[in-house]
């Protein structure tokens, strides 16, 4: 992070979507705001969107980064809410966890940092997520950089990830794709 191109004149907001428990690793989250340069710390905004408890502010202790916390939204207010992100992450999950909250930032072009684990790298494409090495903070703080530094290259793998969504992760494919491995293996 020596070489700190200029920083853009907004806030950067970072979206955390779902409920917070402890395999989405927090402290990995906490850790990685950590390696980021105090001057963009002072830029970021980090929102909580579901039922997420007050321990989540001892974050802003530590690092000058403001935090909203917006509860529990409907489905259309969270995907209103996560086209106004400059990114979403997921900060942890088992080796082989779902990580379904990734459909819904991608559903809104909402760039997305996801952890590398084996599910998501036979899934998805390097094209259409930031990922990082899993419990790894400051693999996840390069992947944040990155956003920041690099708002084209986000909006583009956000696009490439909601084509990807519609091409391969809608209930009507998922349908068609186990409807004919059955009829295939009767």
């Amino acid at each position: 992070f020596k070489n700190l191109q200029k920083l853009r004149k907004k806030h950067f907001n970072i979206c955390f979507l779902g409920t917070l428990m402890q395999h989405h690793r927090l402290a990995i989250l906490s850790k990685t705001l950590h390696f980021i340069p105090l001057q963009l710390q002072r830029l970021m905004v980090l929102h909580f969107i579901g039922p997420i408890n007050q321990h989540v502010l001892a974050i802003s202790k530590s690092i000058p980064i403001s935090i909203v916390l917006h509860g529990t939204q409907s489905e259309v207010s969270r995907i209103n809410l996560l086209k106004k992100m400059d990114c979403g992450i997921v900060s942890g999950g088992g080796p082989y966890a779902s990580f379904m909250k990734i459909f819904e930032y991608g559903s809104a072009k909402c760039p997305v940092i996801v952890p590398r684990t084996p599910n998501l790298e036979k899934w998805m494409e390097e094209d259409a997520i930031f990922f990082y090495q899993q419990d790894d903070p400051y693999s996840c703080a390069k992947a944040l950089m990155k956003i920041y530094y690099s708002p084209k290259l986000a909006n583009n793998k956000a696009s490439r990830f909601y084509q990807l969504i519609g091409k391969r992760f809608l209930w009507e494919k998922t349908f068609s794709t186990i409807s004919q491995n059955i009829v295939h293996h009767l």
